[in-house]
């Protein structure tokens, strides 16, 4: 069995032009040359997701001819990553609800291909030239992102207070109020503000009303008026 680099032998044949040949055992009737043929070698150049989806179909390379990958990428749903709650303290006042939950959600962006799932073999980028001799299965890479979403934060009710914000203390003096993204679960206290006292109006003391035949005496500037 000959051999020739990157190519695969197919048999022994009477023309050097023919594409498939005889091995194993054979019987000359005559003197004759024989010619091997030959056959380039493919490979395979499968693609895996890899927890996404829309993987694309797979590619043929020839030997010693660069193959360009696909340019399609896959993509992969968003996941659940939890959620922070919000504990809503009204430090003296009352609120409903009295806690709230800010869900998160980790979202996947796909950033190459990779020979090994876990990342740690040869990378390539879609599209990119792809020149080894070998078969591969390529393996869909993602970078990650974590958002928290914002809740509404509600507002608590204190007789004889006026509502400021939600602070991080039982003792702050300023707080948030509205849209509110936590950075992890959080107790937030009401921030009050004592209303002012109203000054209490006086009573008028009111004027005697004389008897009848008593005389009235009224303060005037001359006093020869008396």
């Amino acid at each position: 069995t000959p051999t020739r680099t990157g190519y695969d032998f197919q048999g022994w044949t009477t023309s050097k032009d023919a594409t498939s040949g005889t091995t194993g055992s054979y019987t000359p009737t005559k003197d004759l040359t024989l010619y091997a043929t030959w056959k380039i070698k493919t490979y395979t150049i499968a693609y895996n997701a890899n927890g996404g989806t829309g993987a694309p179909a797979n590619q043929t390379k020839t030997y010693g001819i660069a193959l360009t990958l696909s340019s399609t990428k896959p993509t992969r749903s968003n996941a659940s990553a939890g959620s922070y709650t919000v504990t809503l303290n009204a430090n003296g006042g009352s609120v409903s609800p009295a806690s709230l939950s800010a869900a998160r959600t980790t979202k996947y962006t796909f950033s190459k291909w990779n020979t090994k799932a876990d990342g740690t073999g040869t990378s390539y980028n879609a599209g990119a030239s792809y020149t080894a001799n070998a078969a591969a299965t390529l393996y869909a890479q993602w970078t990650s992102s974590t958002s928290t979403a914002a809740v509404t934060l509600p507002t608590p009710t204190r007789s004889g207070y006026t509502f400021v914000g939600w602070g991080t203390s039982s003792s702050a003096t300023t707080g948030v109020t509205g849209s509110y993204t936590p950075t992890g679960n959080v107790t937030l206290y009401a921030v009050w503000s004592a209303n002012a006292t109203p000054t209490p109006t006086p009573t008028p003391t009111p004027t005697p009303t004389p008897a009848a035949g008593q005389a009235v005496f009224t303060d005037v500037a001359d006093p020869s008026a008396y």
